[in-house]
C-alpha cells in the first residue's frame, strides 16, 4: 500500500507543477523587393497536452545598404543618408495580446537615418554625383538592421494555433529603397539596392496530458530508487 501511495502521490506532483514546452522555427529567408514571401510554422499537436502559453518571435534584416552623398555647392551643407524597408505584414492566425495588439509591419520596418556636414565642392563636376576625396563627400555603410517583435499571444485565439499536423502562414512583403536629402542646393547622392531576410519562431507551453505525466512521475520514482 505505501508503494502504491508513493506513485501516486509521485503524480500529483507532477500534474500540478509539470509545464513543458516545444518551439518550431524557421530558417533566415530571403524577401526578394516588392515580392510576397510566406513562411510557415508548426501549429501545436494537442496529443501532447493542454495549451498554456504562445509566443510568436518574428524578425527581418536589411543588407547591404549603402548611401553615399555629394556637395557640389559652394557653401557647407548637411547631407541626411536614408535607408527604408516598409514591411507589409499578414498572417492566417491572429497576433494580438493581452491588450488586443496585434503585430503588424510596422513593427519590423526599417527607417534609419545618418546626418553628415558636407563641406562646400571641392571642384568635382557639378550637377551629378562624384566620389571625391574631400569632405564634400561622405559614404554610410550601416551594415546590418534588424528588426524583431517577440508577442505573447492572448489565451483567447489559442485555438487557431492548435491542429495536429497542420501549419500556420506569416507572410512578409518589403519596399526597399536608400535615398539622401540635403538642406542646400547642389546636392547629389547614390545609393544601393539591400537586400532583405525574415525569420519567425513559435513557442509553446503545454500541461502534458495525464499519461504522459504518469509515467514521466513512474521514471523519475524508479531512478530514485535505482540509485539508492
Amino acid at each position: 500500500m505505501k508503494k502504491v501511495l508513493m506513485v501516486l502521490a509521485v503524480v500529483s506532483v507532477c500534474s500540478m507543477a509539470m509545464a513543458l514546452s516545444v518551439s518550431n522555427e524557421t530558417t533566415w529567408t530571403a524577401l526578394p523587393d516588392e515580392t510576397q514571401v510566406d513562411l510557415n510554422l508548426d501549429k501545436f499537436d494537442t496529443s501532447l497536452g493542454t495549451l498554456t502559453g504562445v509566443t510568436l518571435e518574428v524578425r527581418t534584416k536589411t543588407i547591404g545598404a549603402e548611401v553615399q552623398l555629394d556637395n557640389d555647392s559652394t557653401e557647407a551643407q548637411t547631407g541626411t543618408g536614408k535607408v527604408i524597408n516598409t514591411v507589409t505584414f499578414n498572417s492566417i492566425v491572429s497576433t494580438v495580446d493581452s491588450s488586443f495588439q496585434a503585430i503588424t509591419g510596422a513593427d519590423i520596418s526599417v527607417n534609419e537615418t545618418q546626418a553628415f556636414e558636407l563641406d562646400p565642392t571641392s571642384g568635382d563636376p557639378v550637377g551629378e554625383f562624384n566620389v571625391t576625396t574631400g569632405d564634400d563627400y561622405a559614404e554610410w555603410v550601416p551594415g546590418d538592421i534588424e528588426k524583431f517583435v517577440i508577442q505573447e499571444i492572448n489565451s483567447a485565439v489559442f485555438g487557431q494555433y492548435e491542429g495536429t499536423g497542420d501549419e500556420f502562414t506569416l507572410s512578409f512583403t518589403p519596399s526597399m529603397l536608400t535615398g539622401a536629402t540635403f538642406d542646400g542646393e547642389n546636392g547629389h547622392f547614390e545609393g544601393s539596392s539591400p537586400n532583405a531576410q525574415a525569420y519567425a519562431k513559435v513557442t509553446y507551453e503545454y500541461i502534458p496530458e495525464p499519461m504522459t505525466m504518469a509515467l514521466l512521475g513512474l521514471g523519475g520514482l524508479f531512478v530514485r530508487r535505482r540509485s539508492a
